[in-house]
């Protein structure tokens, strides 16, 4: 986590909100940089983009958290490469690296909803 010099900084200057934006990957990243920096707001982007299930606490690659991706993608017709990106955030860090080319070189929702299981990274999506 990169707060750099944040700490030093008297957010009560400010007249208007301050943020905190950068390196945010965790709750527990979250919690230092607002008792580092005293700041209004965190915000945490990339942080849920590779783990949709970090405010429940649930781990990166969380099966559930995958699960449901797939039924609302499916359930709203998300198109392919929307959901594959997507995916391919939140397996990023959980996925080896022979593997990760493989998923990535997946071309359709059908072929990636099969790899997804036979991995068992998703359970029954009815």
């Amino acid at each position: 986590m990169r707060t750099g010099d944040l700490s030093v900084l008297n957010l009560t200057f400010f007249s208007i909100p301050v943020n905190y934006n950068g390196s945010v990957n965790s709750i527990s990243d979250a919690d230092r940089a607002y008792n580092s920096t005293g700041c209004d707001g965190i915000m945490v982007a990339r942080g849920l983009l590779h783990n949709p299930g970090m405010f429940a606490d649930l781990s990166p690659g969380d099966s559930d958290v995958l699960t449901n991706w797939t039924k609302i993608s499916l359930g709203l017709g998300i198109p392919f490469s929307s959901y594959h990106k997507h995916l391919m955030f939140m397996l990023e860090k959980v996925t080896p690296r022979p593997e990760t080319r493989v998923f990535n070189g997946l071309q359709s929702t059908v072929q990636t909803v099969l790899w997804l299981k036979k991995r068992k990274y998703i359970g029954c999506i009815r």
